[in-house]
């Protein structure tokens, strides 16, 4: 089966020390790392990252963060992935929030969407993982689902908000029958 790794929103302002922190953030890296390291040759490496402009409707329910060419848009330092990486941003026109990565297109000239992507390299499921885990997480996972991708939540892979609603948006994907796994 054709597997595309989704890593999302794996960037400075999600991270401790950034704009909208995520406590546990940085220590993915090392997970998300390993994963790349052990997969990288037989998955399609997609990251997703908030790129808003600095008016934003986004901005009336979250701090100002993740702001298109700024250091706290730029995927976190350390994150180690392969040349053929496909960068999709999301978030763009400031009239949407852009939680899932589906909603975003690659960046670049002329970038074609998620979707599309995944339809020209025959992609049958993805494995997601990376911030946060109770929004854009969510969000990515639950349109993976309703685009009939066989979905898989690497869960030690990701971090949420709070624990309340991680719990809550943990419930509601795997009542989506979103697969939950843990890697090693």
């Amino acid at each position: 089966m054709k597997t595309a790794l989704i890593i999302v929103d794996m960037q400075n302002d999600f991270v401790e020390g950034g704009a909208l922190a995520v406590t546990g953030g940085r220590a993915l890296v090392p997970v998300i790392n390993r994963i790349v390291r052990e997969l990288g040759k037989t998955v399609l490496v997609v990251t997703s990252q908030d790129w808003h402009p600095l008016k934003a409707v986004h901005f009336d329910k979250w701090p100002v963060h993740c702001v298109a060419n700024t250091k706290g848009a730029e995927l976190v330092e350390g994150l180690i992935l392969p040349e053929n990486t496909i960068h999709i941003v999301k978030g763009t026109s400031g009239l949407d929030d852009g939680y899932s990565a589906f909603e975003g297109v690659e960046h670049r000239e002329g970038g074609e969407t998620l979707k599309r992507i995944l339809r020209e390299h025959e992609i049958e499921a993805v494995l997601i993982c990376g911030i946060a885990t109770d929004y854009c997480v969510k969000a990515t996972a639950l349109d993976a689902v309703e685009f009939k991708y066989h979905t898989t939540l690497i869960t030690n892979a990701c971090a949420g908000v709070s624990h309340l609603t991680t719990e809550a948006a943990l419930k509601e994907m795997a009542a989506a029958e979103v697969v939950m796994r843990q890697v090693q």
